[in-house]
């Protein structure tokens, strides 16, 4: 299989430029035996990414310049897009990957891969509250907690008391176990399954309480808010 891709791109080497081509190389490349190994096989993966990043920024793409993801011949290049935001997330320049997930997010809105939640979760470690509201804003009805209660400590952050009260108790009121173990000193780690995240269950809150509640702590004033907001929300 690798001697007939190799041989076809011999003979036809515009074709690298093909999203639909990168995007098989790249899964390819990730189902290697080798991947993982010393070979470099990995290495091999960032620098399609990247190729695949310029010529979508070189695409026209139309007057609403959006790619949704539910259109089947879009999915290539935002696969493709998803793994490079992955890959920086982890790797990359702190400025670029947000405004590589940004960029994302405007020819996605829908945001099928949630990357909303890793962009606000950053804006508020970072202290952008505007940035992290606004983002907020564009979901008002979203359901993932990184949104909701980053929405609220956006507004706390902003000094918009009466409104981070507000937004506060209703994310508690959907998700408490999320400021129940924000509270919490210790949290024992749940039990993972490999279904996915159980909305409303100590898999989400955990996971959250790991990514944000240094943030949490480090906002003056934030944690015995949270507490008093929550306390009284369960008292009711």
């Amino acid at each position: 299989e690798e001697d007939a891709w190799l041989t076809a791109l011999e003979s036809h080497p515009e074709a690298i430029d093909h999203l639909d081509v990168l995007d098989d190389l790249v899964l390819l490349l990730q189902e290697h035996p080798l991947a993982g190994s010393v070979y470099g096989i990995d290495d091999m993966i960032p620098p399609l990414l990247q190729r695949a990043r310029r010529i979508l920024e070189l695409t026209p793409i139309g007057d609403d310049r959006i790619l949704p993801w539910g259109f089947l011949e879009n999915r290539p290049g935002l696969r493709l897009l998803t793994q490079l935001v992955l890959h920086m997330q982890d790797t990359g320049d702190e400025s670029e990957f947000i405004e590589l997930t940004k960029w994302f997010l405007e020819l996605n809105p829908e945001d099928n891969q949630g990357f909303r939640s890793n962009l606000i979760n950053r804006y508020l470690q970072n202290g952008n509250y505007a940035d992290a509201l606004e983002l907020a804003q564009r979901y008002s009805r979203d359901f993932l907690v990184d949104v909701t209660y980053g929405r609220a400590l956006a507004l706390f952050g902003l000094g918009r008391r009466e409104e981070a009260d507000t937004a506060l108790g209703e994310a508690a009121g959907r998700s408490p176990l999320v400021a129940e173990y924000l509270s919490r000193a210790r949290v024992a780690r749940p039990e993972f399954h490999g279904a996915g995240i159980s909305l409303g269950g100590p898999d989400e809150a955990w996971l959250y309480r790991d990514e944000m509640r240094a943030t949490w702590k480090s906002t003056k004033g934030a944690m015995n808010w949270l507490k008093r907001i929550a306390g009284n929300r369960a008292r009711r």
